[in-house]
Order: C-alpha cells, then sequence, then structure tokens
C-alpha cells in the first residue's frame, strides 16, 4: 500500500499539472470533493508526466485495462 501522504502531494501535483482535468475525457476535477472519486496511476512507461489522474467513470476503464494487463490495481 503508498504511503497516503506521498500519494496525496502526487496527486495534487499531478491533477495541477493536467489543468484539474481527466486525461482521457477533459472532465474538470475537484479533488476537494469529498465524494468525487477519481483513478490515480502510475504511468509504466515513465515518461514525464509519471502519473495519471483519471475521472471516475474514465477510471474505472483504465482500472479494467489494468487488472486485465496484470498490474496492480488498488480499490478502495
Amino acid at each position: 500500500m503508498a504511503n497516503p501522504l506521498v500519494v496525496n502531494l502526487n496527486l495534487r501535483s499531478t491533477i495541477t499539472n493536467q489543468d484539474f482535468k481527466c486525461l482521457e475525457c477533459g472532465k474538470l476535477i475537484n479533488i476537494n470533493n469529498v465524494d468525487e472519486k477519481v483513478y490515480f496511476r502510475m504511468d509504466q512507461t515513465v515518461t514525464p508526466g509519471i502519473y495519471e489522474v483519471y475521472c471516475e467513470s474514465c477510471g474505472n476503464i483504465k482500472a479494467e485495462e489494468d487488472k486485465k494487463a496484470g498490474k496492480e490495481v488498488e480499490e478502495k
């Protein structure tokens, strides 16, 4: 399990770099809304934007793709 403090810092900087939008559909993401779920993943290709944030609906699709590819997906 990832360190929550590190994840929180990376999530905030990543979402800022993405202009507060889902990478897939462009939906605005408000991480201060506790009811809004996002999918936060690490890009396995090691690109400059190593982390990616998706809205809940796009995140569900990405999670299924990651599971099929054999990547570990942490669900809460």
